[in-house]
């Protein structure tokens, strides 16, 4: 692995992690228990007791496993995979998160916990998850005994990835900064159901009665992609890398001078791209067609999928055809809570097709936004070149914007290193 001017992070692999979730999350069925001490057994029909569990309880099915169990369901439990009896749990209908989920929730939780108040909010494009756990009365006087979580993540079609606990919390410190390695955790979310509830692991939260104004989500689009704004037309790209950076970085720099053109219809659609090299030699030439949301691309790649939109992504799944073969498409782009990407893997082969294959297989970025929610100042390049990553930590300057709040151009350093200077040409309808 070669590292440029910076040591390695673990931001840039959480888009791996949060695509991974969105990709299966659909496809998963999840289920909550309706029982006290259900028996988790290591084989289905049968076998060791593992465990027992009681309401609240909610789980992901495991998905290998779904047909093959008869009356049982599998899952992931303390690190061993068990079975549950299905006449002890009832599937869950995921309904789509929206900013409508923010709010004040009156949660049933596990253990030694009566009840628990929660407070779902949006805060730096990231959720804010506070939790009161409250114990039953006790003593003479009938003092409840209480410890309050709070935890942050980012949203998803169908809930929230509660990904990092914080503690100590600082409401005065940026929520994104606070979010480290350290403060990391494992498989805590939250699931938006049909009944309107959120379910978690251990919670089953119920919104409190309140009036509040209902909220209309800013629609996603595939311009969002491309962090655009407004109903643009055309986006015309440029990237000029600078000569002094290239002859650093020697003949294995995945880097180049690289044009690319996309047109949007007026629904925000992608509808051709096109990729040219330095010296206007054409790279590729794709064309898209719409029925609804299946799509086909013609020109230098042939492809069929299926588009899915939410409110906070836009997945993709299907098979595409090239001169060096035949593969799945199977790829989700993730938006915080402003609408924009945070952290997100790009490939050659998957929509909207706009990395240069002749350098890198994919390349993930992760983004760091500082006062501006829709241009960041900083992203995290991970360039995936064959057996060597090439990692980059960069800035952004010198951010120039048109009249509709799109960049129109930017300079990228790396350390102090001056990389490529980035313009775009954009028009409207």
């Amino acid at each position: 692995m070669k590292l440029f001017n910076l040591q390695f992070i673990m931001t840039g692999m959480m888009a791996m992690l949060l695509t991974a979730t969105s990709l299966t999350a659909a496809a998963q069925k999840y289920y909550t228990l309706t029982g006290k001490n259900i028996v988790l057994r290591d084989k289905p029909g049968g076998g060791v007791v593992k465990d027992k569990v009681s309401a609240p309880f909610t789980f992901r099915s495991l998905d290998e496993e779904e047909n093959a169990t008869g009356g049982y369901v599998c899952l992931w439990h303390k690190r061993m995979k068990v079975y549950v009896s299905r006449q002890f749990i009832k599937e869950i209908t995921p309904a789509k998160f929206s900013r409508n989920h923010l709010g004040n929730y009156t949660g049933k939780a596990g253990g030694e916990t009566s009840y628990a108040l929660a407070n779902l909010q949006a805060k730096d494009g990231c959720l804010l998850m506070t939790i009161t756990d409250y114990t039953a009365p006790q003593g003479v006087n009938g003092m409840r005994g209480h410890i309050t979580h709070v935890m942050a993540g980012d949203p998803w079609a169908y809930g929230v990835n509660l990904t990092h606990y914080l503690y100590p919390y600082n409401a005065n410190v940026s929520l994104r900064k606070q979010m480290t390695d350290d403060a990391r955790q494992d498989d805590m979310w939250l699931i938006a159901a049909a009944d309107g509830k959120l379910y978690a692991p251990h919670y089953i939260f119920e919104p409190q009665s309140e009036a509040k104004a209902k909220v209309t989500d800013t629609p996603i689009t595939e311009r969002n992609i491309f962090m655009l704004k407004g109903a643009v037309k055309e986006m015309r790209y440029v990237r000029i890398c600078q000569r002094p950076f290239l002859q650093s970085e020697g003949v294995d720099c995945p880097f180049t001078t690289f044009h690319m053109t996309c047109r949007f219809t007026t629904a925000g659609d992608i509808d051709r791209v096109l990729l040219v090299d330095g010296n206007a030699k054409k790279l590729g030439d794709y064309v898209f067609t719409h029925n609804g949301d299946n799509i086909s691309v013609s020109g230098s790649i042939t492809a069929t999928y299926k588009r899915t939109i939410s409110n906070f992504d836009i997945s993709y799944d299907g098979r595409y055809q090239s001169a060096n073969g035949t593969g799945l498409i199977n790829n989700t782009y993730s938006f915080n809570m402003y609408g924009s990407l945070f952290a997100q893997t790009f490939s050659p082969w998957e929509p909207p097709f706009t990395v240069d294959y002749r350098k890198v297989e994919y390349e993930k970025l992760a983004y760091t936004y500082s006062g501006d929610t829709s241009t960041p100042t900083a992203i995290t390049m991970t360039e995936c070149a064959g057996p060597d990553d090439f990692i980059y930590k960069t800035t952004v300057k010198n951010i120039v914007k048109d009249a509709h709040g799109n960049w129109t151009e930017r300079r990228v350093y790396a350390g102090g290193t001056y990389m490529f200077y980035e313009k775009r040409i954009i028009s409207y309808y």
